[in-house]
């Protein structure tokens, strides 16, 4: 076992007020993404219905989207995907 883990097996463990406050901010920050996380739900229930497509569709555009703004050349290669699966089935 490291050190550190000895010492919280053992109790030994002390705050300080920095590590109080770090704590408290993690704390902070992980309700502020539960937030964030309902809104965004919110967000794209709104406009799927605006739409009037699915909240997966509207999930997966999304992504695309997001994964072409990241690496590029991914809705290219699902062009090319789509189009040799349009071409297994004529």
């Amino acid at each position: 076992m490291s050190e550190e883990n000895s010492s919280f097996a053992d109790g030994n463990i002390v705050l300080n007020a920095e590590h109080k406050k770090a704590i408290l901010a993690i704390i902070g920050n992980k309700n502020q993404i539960k937030l964030d996380q309902e809104a965004l739900k919110d967000d794209v229930k709104a406009l799927s219905e605006k739409l009037g497509i699915s909240v997966g569709e509207i999930n997966a555009i999304v992504n695309i989207v997001s994964q072409e703004q990241e690496k590029g050349g991914v809705i290219l290669s699902k062009t090319k995907q789509l189009n040799l699966a349009e071409q297994v089935l004529a």
